[in-house]
């Protein structure tokens, strides 16, 4: 396989949820490098604990020029449960799903429009989102702007969290001002958390892709950078 100058990185954080990733191109590519979170699935999302995915060389690079930081015993212990209970997880999952179909119902009695997710957090629209989101602070309910993403320019990010702390954004809803959140029409259309990329850049990406893809592979050999816990080599 030919050398090339660029690195391919994709974001699996939430391949718990989606169950799809991109781990087969690793026999088939020498520059892609994916990261993985321990903590995500858990709503920790302050933890930067994960690992990378990627080749031997490129993992090398990587542990040689990152910082390794302690974590904390509870984060540690997710990491634990993610490893090896599977039920765990799987409880996890339950959880905020049924916390997602909850929150929802009760938004919608409230006249506020939502959007269940695969993952783990509701996609919220409303009729002016700074103040929405300036009001929900004052109940430590924090939201994301999706103003940067096609056709969600109405749209806030809310990530399900512990019961109480889903209680406290029902509750600032329920005191916020209705002309803040509510909306005069439906939005019905299909959309995507993708930012959209100028013309030439997309046109670039896909000819880069399209190079790579038409060489010859061969296989390679996988390595696993566990972060705080150092590598695995896997060779097949």
């Amino acid at each position: 396989m030919p050398s090339v100058d660029f690195t391919v990185f994709m974001a699996e954080l939430l391949k718990t949820f989606y169950k799809i990733s991109g781990f087969p191109l690793l026999d088939l590519l020498t520059n892609v490098v994916i990261f993985r979170s321990f903590t995500a699935a858990f709503g920790i999302s302050s933890s930067e604990a994960g690992y990378i995915l990627a080749n031997p060389e490129t993992i090398n690079v990587i542990k040689d020029s990152c910082l390794l930081k302690p974590i904390s015993s509870t984060v540690r212990k997710t990491i634990i449960a993610t490893l090896t209970n599977e039920e765990a997880l799987s409880s996890r999952l339950h959880q905020v799903h049924e916390e997602s179909l909850r929150l929802a119902t009760a938004l919608s009695r409230l006249k506020v429009q939502c959007r269940i997710t695969a993952t783990d957090f509701l996609l919220l629209r409303v009729a002016d989102p700074k103040s929405v989101g300036n009001f929900l602070a004052r109940y430590k309910a924090p939201v994301d702007n999706l103003d940067g993403y096609p056709q969600l320019e109405n749209y806030l990010r809310y990530r399900i969290q512990s019961l109480f702390s889903n209680d406290q954004l029902l509750e600032a809803f329920k005191k916020m001002p209705v002309d803040y959140y509510r909306m005069k029409s439906t939005d019905r259309q299909a959309v995507t958390l993708r930012r959209r990329p100028d013309s030439s850049e997309e046109q670039a990406a896909e000819r880069d892709i399209s190079d790579v893809l038409s060489q010859d592979s061969i296989p390679v050999q996988r390595s696993r950078w566990v972060k705080n816990r150092g590598v695995v080599t896997e060779k097949e």
